[in-house]
């Protein structure tokens, strides 16, 4: 398995709005929309604002009753969505 930035950042291509509480990616490229949802929409803004990935997961484990180990997959599988989409760079 590939090993994952601990850090990222977005892409100068993908263009964030936020709407009721979701986030909406324009990929300025490819003119794709992406809709995340509240939980990936606060996880992704802990990114942006500079937090490790190993950070947001102890955030998330803090709010909501999740395992570290459930955790931590779901926020690399979005990572790896994200970066798959060329949505977010390693920072």
């Amino acid at each position: 398995m590939t090993s994952l930035p601990q850090r990222i950042s977005l892409c100068e291509s993908a263009l964030v709005q936020s709407v009721s509480g979701e986030m909406v990616i324009l990929d300025m490229e490819s003119g794709q929309y992406y809709t995340l949802n509240t939980m990936a929409t606060q996880i992704l803004d802990w990114l942006k604002a500079g937090d490790s990935v190993p950070e947001v997961v102890s955030k998330v484990c803090a709010e909501y009753d999740a395992t570290e180990q459930d955790v931590t997959r779901d926020v690399q599988a979005m990572i790896s969505t994200l970066l798959e989409k060329k949505l977010v760079e390693p920072a």
